[in-house]
This record gives C-alpha cells, sequence and structure tokens, in this order.
C-alpha cells in the first residue's frame, strides 16, 4: 500500500478535481462516473479512495475549489477599514471583474459546467455552498451601511441572501446568453446585452438596500 506524503497528496487531489472538472462539463455530474475519472488519471480506485469517500465528496472538494477564491475576494472588500458601505459595494463589482479576469480558466470551467442541465446538482451544491460562504461578509457591508444611515432596510441578513441569490441569477443570466450566441457571432450586440442585463440587476439590488 502506498503512503502519501502531505505534498503529494495535495498534488494527486488537485489533480483529481481538475480532472473531475473536465470530465463533469463534457458528460455531465450524473452521467460521469468514477471509472471515467480513473480511466482519464490512469490510476486505480486505492488511490481515489484514500482521497475522497464518493463521487459527491469529490463534488463537494470541486465546488470548494470554485467557491474560495471568490469568498477571499468578498471577505477582504467587506473587511477593508478604510471604505464606507457604498464604497464596499461598488469595490465588490470590481473585484468580481478583476478576478473573473485573473482566473479566466475557473469561470470558463464553471460556465461550462452551469451549460448542461445534467449538472443541476453540481450548480445547486454552488449556489449553495456561494451563499453560505459569502453571506455573513455581505450582511456586515449592510449593517454597516444601516448605521451610516445609507441603506434603509429592516432586515440584514434576508437582504444579504437575497443579494447573493440575485447576482446568482444575473450570472445564469448572461451565461446562458453566451451559450445560444457564440462570441464569435455578433460579440458586439452580445456584450452589450449582457451590460443590460447586469445594470438591470444592479437596480435591483439598488432597491432592495432602499437606495
Amino acid at each position: 500500500m502506498k503512503i502519501w506524503t502531505a505534498k503529494e497528496s495535495k498534488i494527486r487531489k488537485r489533480e483529481f478535481i481538475d480532472t473531475a472538472i473536465q470530465i463533469f462539463s463534457t458528460k455531465g455530474y450524473e452521467k460521469s462516473s468514477i471509472n471515467d475519472i480513473l480511466k482519464k488519471m490512469k490510476i486505480t480506485k486505492g488511490s481515489f479512495y484514500y482521497h475522497f469517500k464518493s463521487k459527491e465528496d469529490l463534488l463537494n472538494a470541486v465546488v470548494d475549489d470554485l467557491t474560495e477564491g471568490i469568498e477571499r475576494a468578498v471577505c477582504k472588500t467587506a473587511e477593508n477599514k478604510t471604505l464606507s458601505a457604498s464604497e464596499k459595494l461598488g469595490k465588490l463589482y470590481q473585484v468580481m471583474i478583476e478576478y473573473r479576469k485573473a482566473n479566466k480558466q475557473t469561470y470558463n470551467q464553471l460556465f461550462e459546467l452551469q451549460k448542461r442541465s445534467d449538472n443541476a446538482f453540481l450548480m445547486s451544491k454552488f449556489h449553495k455552498k456561494t451563499l453560505s460562504a459569502n453571506i455573513k461578509h455581505l450582511q456586515k457591508i449592510i449593517e454597516q451601511g444601516i448605521s451610516e444611515g445609507v441603506f434603509n432596510i429592516s432586515d440584514p441578513q434576508e437582504a444579504a441572501e437575497l443579494y447573493i441569490r440575485l447576482v446568482a441569477i444575473c450570472k445564469e443570466k448572461v451565461a446562458s446568453l453566451i451559450a445560444k450566441n457564440p462570441l464569435s457571432e455578433n460579440s458586439s450586440e452580445l456584450y452589450q446585452q449582457a451590460d443590460q442585463l447586469v445594470c438591470f440587476y444592479w437596480e435591483v439590488l439598488q432597491r432592495v438596500l432602499g437606495l
């Protein structure tokens, strides 16, 4: 039996996650099997079960991998002592754009996963994880805005949850728009439609906060 060092285990786990994302993107989570992953990686089941208990355990690792970077970016903005609540919300928008540009591969993977209807279970887990990981940071910003007299909202926790869910819906709409209209065809018009969607949801979010 192979004894894995901490470094080897971390590298192998990374390989499992990357391979799983590739296979889930092409076959869908529901139709993918552990054997598909093992065949792609050319390794035995023993290696898989050393790192993961099941296919769903691997799925949870994939979801964690896709959401951890986003949470770090949101947390950093929420904890910034030099910004007002309104500035933090504006900063969040810029931070997410910058994060997306710096992590194109992650977002491309997420987009490919999201396009498939048979990845509904995976995307449901992703959205739940995004919500649970970021709601406390958004709530903190909203509570700051209330204390500053900028936001007019009675329940900051519910407002934070609604904010995150609306952002998720906006992303799904944009992803669906791009999926139906390849970027190579009428790219400028497509970007304009995407911008209009983002602006609409930004208006809705402002109304949620009583702005």
